[in-house]
């Protein structure tokens, strides 16, 4: 597979965010008794060749900044800030400010106030999100990865294809607007001694990148079940957004999307979950003629000491013509592996398929395959 050339505005780019000393990442940058700054910084670097679509190279980085001040009682106070830029061949973008926010933290919780994205669980770290239940393991943990919806694939798809699938990847995957990016207030509770984890979140504006909705509130609750070295994860997400009032024939109903989902992993080698969304109706234009939008995933992975092995399946159904019964409908699958060299560089390939159609009998299908390097720095 021939890969291409970054060109040189995206290497400009990245530059600010891996030229970090390496005593100086994934770990404490100032520790003084009464606050202390962690960075966190990665490095994903993809190639991908997909048919009618030119080869290129995808590369996302980020650096994140926590700031905490720790009080004679426990209690934390800080905030949080990411820079992140993404290139993916000739579009090139910046480094930027990604998220922002100020948080409380105590026996009782966090609570978090800025930019912020889908329903966090984590601050520091790349460990993926609590609400998930079916992973890409052997693909980066952050930026655009091989999950369901990680939106690596399309990233090497044409345009018009690409946008269809990114519009039903997160079915099964996650609840509807799970990566919404905004202004929230977020509660996380603590980890409860039983396994009991939870936490919901408030944006009062979603309109500028989601047009039709406004408010946006985001829950989720997750159980974790250890016995010797295995691990059950089981719960769900549920994702509410209120509809704003606009001109009829732009007027939406309320979004309402559930995700459910188990995974069960065993002597942390092998790891097997599913996990369903369903959405009905919610969310669709009032006038049109609705639709039951759903969709559910399974996959497996398995680590055999630096090597792990996976894929997923996945089927989604959408929304089709608005003014015309039928829906849309991808099937995908993926395999993968992955060989770890050490704690911070991981070499990764993937083939991934799709197939998109819908009830009129429009069809295309296509494959992609990737291959990339992750560098926690």
């Amino acid at each position: 597979m021939p890969i291409s050339k970054i060109s040189r505005n995206a290497v400009v780019s990245l530059l600010p965010l891996i030229m970090l000393p390496l005593n100086a990442s994934a770990g404490v940058l100032i520790k003084h008794p009464d606050f202390s700054v962690v960075a966190d910084a990665y490095i994903n670097l993809t190639t991908g060749n997909a048919a009618e679509n030119t080869d290129r190279i995808a590369a996302d980085a980020d650096i994140r900044l926590l700031g905490l001040h720790e009080t004679e009682e426990g209690n934390k106070y800080g905030g949080r800030i990411t820079f992140e830029s993404t290139s993916a061949g000739s579009n090139n973008q910046d480094p930027e400010v990604g998220e922002v926010s100020l948080l409380a933290q105590s026996d009782w919780g966090r609570i978090e106030v800025g930019e912020r994205q889908g329903l966090p669980d984590v601050l520091t770290g790349f460990a993926p999100n609590n609400y998930t239940f079916t992973f890409a393991e052997y693909g980066p943990s952050t930026g655009r990865n091989l999950n369901p919806a990680g939106g690596l694939q399309s990233s090497f798809i044409n345009q018009t294809e690409a946008t269809a699938i990114n519009q039903l990847s997160s079915l099964g995957f996650v609840a509807s607007l799970a990566g919404n990016r905004s202004a929230k207030l977020i509660y996380a509770a603590p980890r409860s001694a039983s396994g009991i984890n939870t936490g919901i979140s408030y944006a009062p504006d979603i309109s500028d990148d989601n047009p039709g909705f406004k408010q946006l509130i985001q829950s989720g609750l997750t159980y974790d079940y250890y016995w010797d070295e295995h691990q059950l994860h089981l719960g769900g997400s549920y994702t509410y957004a209120q509809a704003e009032n606009l001109i009829s024939s732009q007027q939406r109903d309320d979004l309402s999307s559930a995700n459910l989902g188990i995974s069960a992993t065993f002597n942390s080698k092998l790891a097997i979950g599913i996990s369903t969304t369903y959405n009905g109706t919610s969310g669709q234009l009032s006038n049109s003629i609705q639709e039951n939008t759903q969709g559910w995933v399974t996959s497996l992975n398995y680590n055999s000491g630096p090597w792990t092995y996976g894929g997923f399946y996945q089927q989604a159904y959408g929304q089709g013509d608005t003014q015309q019964a039928g829906r849309n409908r991808l099937e995908a699958y993926q395999i993968g592996a992955s060989y770890r060299f050490n704690i911070r560089t991981r070499l990764y390939t993937a083939y991934y398929h799709y197939d998109l159609r819908n009830d009129n009998q429009s069809s295309s299908d296509g494959d992609v395959v990737l291959l990339g390097v992750r560098i926690i720095l």
